[in-house]
């Protein structure tokens, strides 16, 4: 059997970094933005995040890498922690494909 490969454990600490600070600064937020705009641009990524960490965990597939790296975006500067994790997820799923390791 093949192992597969991990993700790293800074998207994990990274999405829920994010989650944390957008739940303290929901109220901010919504200072400024109305409530389906602050859904859209902060609880959709977020959630898409999750279901793309979810699908690699399952499929090993790098689309499901990319569709992440692109949901920590508009986390930065707290997302480039799980930009960071991805691209070093990615690389290791790149090593395993060319047989390296």
């Amino acid at each position: 059997m093949e192992s597969k490969i991990k993700l790293h454990n800074a998207v994990w600490a990274s999405l829920v970094i994010n989650l944390i600070l957008n739940i303290f600064a929901w109220k901010d937020y919504s200072n400024y933005f109305d409530n389906n705009i602050l859904i859209s641009l902060v609880v959709v990524p977020w959630i898409v995040g999750i279901i793309s960490s979810i699908a690699f965990i399952y499929t090993q597939k790098k689309w499901a890498l990319v569709v992440l790296l692109i949901s920590f975006i508009p986390f930065i500067p707290a997302g480039l922690l799980g930009i960071w994790g991805v691209t070093k997820t990615m690389s290791a799923l790149n090593k395993k494909i060319a047989g390296i390791d």
